[in-house]
């Protein structure tokens, strides 16, 4: 996304390099892009917003998880995934005081083909999202469900028969994660970070 830029160059390397480490783990694979929002009203204080990415990924891994075994009680073939990601710290102007985070989720498509239906009663990966955001910050899902927002067009198949081609639409749509707009620095805060593994 050129008309984004300017781009902090390690971070667009540290996106490329996730994506393509989670390709070659899984052929096949499901990328998810969404936002996550704090309430207006929210008591955010450093310590507690610099631990709750690992939070919410610690809860969506446990959710996935479950799920994975939950299936392998009912059927004889499951497919695992790894968990994959990729995350930016914004601040903007749009009348909440506290930032909000792009996410970029990274899962075996075999495993996890698609969101399913936002806010349905039924677990699919949304309401995995939306719980794991709510656990992360403390809140109930109800007053959870508003907070997370799935984009238009935001999943993205890969497969490794295509190569850096079927690379390229992905990592344009999520460099706007890497851009210099809106992201602050010197108050101790974290601003972009992805898996390690």
């Amino acid at each position: 996304m050129y008309k984004k830029g300017p781009f902090i160059l390690e971070y667009l390397e540290m996106t490329h390099n996730t994506i393509t480490k989670a390709l070659e783990c899984h052929p096949r694979l499901s990328a998810f892009r969404f936002d996550m929002r704090f309430p207006i009203d929210f008591n955010l204080n450093i310590d507690l917003e610099n631990g709750i990415i690992q939070r919410f990924v610690d809860s969506l891994k446990a959710k996935i998880k479950y799920d994975r075994e939950k299936s392998a009680q009912r059927y004889s073939r499951v497919h695992t995934t790894e968990v994959r990601y990729v995350w930016a710290r914004e601040c903007s102007s749009d009348g909440n005081p506290h930032p909000h985070y792009h996410f970029l989720l990274l899962l075996n498509q075999d495993a996890y083909h698609s969101l399913g239906l936002i806010n349905s009663d039924k677990k699919n990966m949304s309401s995995r999202i939306i719980e794991a955001w709510a656990s992360a910050i403390g809140l109930s899902l109800d007053q959870a469900r508003g907070l997370v927002y799935f984009p238009n067009n935001g999943i993205y198949r890969l497969n490794q028969k295509n190569g850096n081609a079927g690379i390229s639409p992905l990592f344009e749509r999520v460099s706007y994660m890497c851009k210099v707009n809106t992201k602050r620095y010197g108050d101790g805060r974290h601003a972009f970070g992805c898996s390690r593994s």
